[in-house]
This record gives structure tokens, sequence and C-alpha cells, in this order.
């Protein structure tokens, strides 16, 4: 599924938060103004297609780039 759209994800972001965090299992800061955006989509190059590509985007935000997966258990 890489390259079909980046997936918003629940994690806030902050630029500083991993500097100051634990190094196993940081949970992530507990306010910020952007979320995560995880993967890449048809618009990135090769190197973005990995789910461990990380950016951020404001939640206001929409783009045709941009998705999210539904899980069914």
């Amino acid at each position: 599924m890489a390259g079909n759209v980046k997936q918003w994800v629940a994690d806030l972001y902050n630029a500083h938060y991993y500097a100051h965090s634990s190094p196993r299992d940081p949970q992530g800061p507990f306010s910020a103004l952007d979320r995560v955006v995880r993967g890449g989509s048809a618009f990135d190059d090769a190197g973005y297609l990995r789910c461990a590509s990380r950016g951020f985007k404001p939640p206001t935000e929409r783009s045709v780039e941009i998705g999210f997966r539904v899980v069914r258990k």
C-alpha cells in the first residue's frame, strides 16, 4: 500500500520532543498544533515510500495526497 497516500496518525508533532524524551517507547507530546503524517504518496520520490517516513501537517489541511486507513477488527 506504500505510495497510495500519506497517512494521518493520532500522534501530535513537536520538532524538539525526541531530544528530551525517553529513548525507549516515547509516547509523543501531549499538546501540539500539528499532527504526524507517515508514509509517502504517489506525488513523492521513491525514498519517501516507506512507513518510517514522517512529516507533519496542521489537522485542518486538506490534500489529495493525505488520507487515513480504516481498520476493522
